[in-house]
């Protein structure tokens, strides 16, 4: 599991850990201050396996907390989205196991403004991922 050795002591402390999709994403928020992130490495989300052994970072009581950053992957032609289904295999697992799983999706809109300053929305028009969105620990905190 990508980014446990630095993961490890902020899990132990907050009783949560971001699952982000893959090692740059990691890399990213660590680099913002978000210590507490790993990745699975492979594909297809994290197995009972990998969820073992994170479950040696947590206190031995209290809750153990899952936030989910999928990538922000477009819909595919045939209506999937690559992403959705990481995070939805990554949370079902989890749920399985006691954890109390949240998600933490990238916008698909952003707030922008018109030639005459009036607030307005935008759909994005490019594919994001966490490594390339979060780009401070304020935008990872004001992300709902």
């Amino acid at each position: 599991m990508f980014g446990i050795d630095v993961a490890r002591p902020e899990i132990r402390a907050t009783g949560k850990v971001y699952v982000a999709e893959g090692a740059p994403d990691v890399m990213r928020m660590q680099i913002i201050g978000i210590n507490n992130t790993v990745a699975p490495l492979g594909t297809g989300g994290m197995g009972k396996d990998q969820f073992k052994l994170l479950s040696t970072c947590y206190a031995k009581t209290g809750t153990r907390q899952v936030c989910i950053l999928p990538d922000g992957d477009t819909d595919k032609d045939d209506g999937t989205n690559p992403g959705r289904a990481t995070a939805i295999n990554i949370g079902r697992t989890a749920l399985q196991l006691g954890y109390v799983v949240t998600i933490k999706p990238i916008p698909d809109t952003i707030e922008s403004t018109d030639e005459n300053g009036k607030p307005k929305i935008v759909k994005r028009l490019r594919k994001e991922d966490p490594d390339s969105y979060f780009t401070t620990k304020s935008k990872f905190s004001e992300t709902k």
